[in-house]
């Protein structure tokens, strides 16, 4: 199997995860893997690694940018095979451990994420470290941006790079859009969240779902703001 797709600043994509954009990068303590993928992507995700060098032992830290299915569904068993430790916000922490159930989707596609969830079981896992905003882990700047979820988060390096999960998406065309709002229950909020990212600056965006923008990104965020008015 190929490795995953390097990109800047050290940071690699994994290809091939259905429709869901995952990474991962190296800090002092070894591999950090952002993002799981759907159920049973665990297996990809290590093959990918080991043809990118790494080993299985070498992962150490497993960050879930938001609780949806396709973004933590495989870190119940990645911590498993590695003995990494699994970080999230507080705020999404209970939906990882099963004690809250995920958001469901709005209008007609309700009915179909309900279907959906159906098929795509994820096994349950307590995280090891709970972020919250501001914190700082493995080189990475913790940003809280609910709205998509209470919890979802966004990963800042400065004048490298953002890690966008669902609450920033990119297009085709690799410019940056607002969060799907038949996934989304809070848009105000997700919108404000956004607003946070004003006086940022980033050569890259990374979005949970998209393709990624690896020149100007922060520039582009900030003319998406101003189409939507955002001061």
């Amino acid at each position: 199997m190929e490795g995953a797709m390097e990109l800047k600043h050290g940071i690699h994509k994994f290809e091939g995860m259905t429709g869901v954009n995952c990474y991962w990068t190296t800090s002092d303590e070894g591999v950090v893997v952002i993002d799981t993928a759907n159920p049973k992507s665990e297996t990809k995700i290590l093959d990918q690694l080991k043809a990118g060098g790494k080993s299985t032992e070498d992962v150490k830290l497993i960050i879930i940018t938001h609780a949806d299915i396709d973004h933590l569904g495989s870190a119940a068993e990645l911590k498993n095979l590695t003995g990494a430790k699994i970080a999230i916000h507080e705020s999404d922490a209970a939906i990882l451990k099963g004690e809250e159930p995920m958001k469901e989707a709005q209008g007609f596609f309700k009915f179909i994420f309900k279907i959906m969830m159906g098929f795509f079981k994820f096994r349950t896992v307590d995280p090891d470290i709970l972020l919250k905003d501001g914190d700082e882990i493995a080189g990475f700047k913790v940003l809280h941006t609910p709205g998509h979820t209470k919890g979802s988060i966004m990963l800042f390096k400065p004048n490298q790079l953002l890690i966008t999960g669902d609450t920033l998406l990119s297009d085709s065309h690799a410019q940056p859009r607002g969060p799907i709002k038949l996934f989304t229950p809070d848009m105000k909020q997700a919108w404000s969240s956004i607003r946070k990212l004003h006086d940022l600056n980033f050569e890259m965006m990374l979005p949970g779902h998209g393709k990624p923008i690896l020149e100007n990104a922060g520039e582009k965020v900030r003319v998406l703001m101003e189409k939507k008015h955002l001061p």
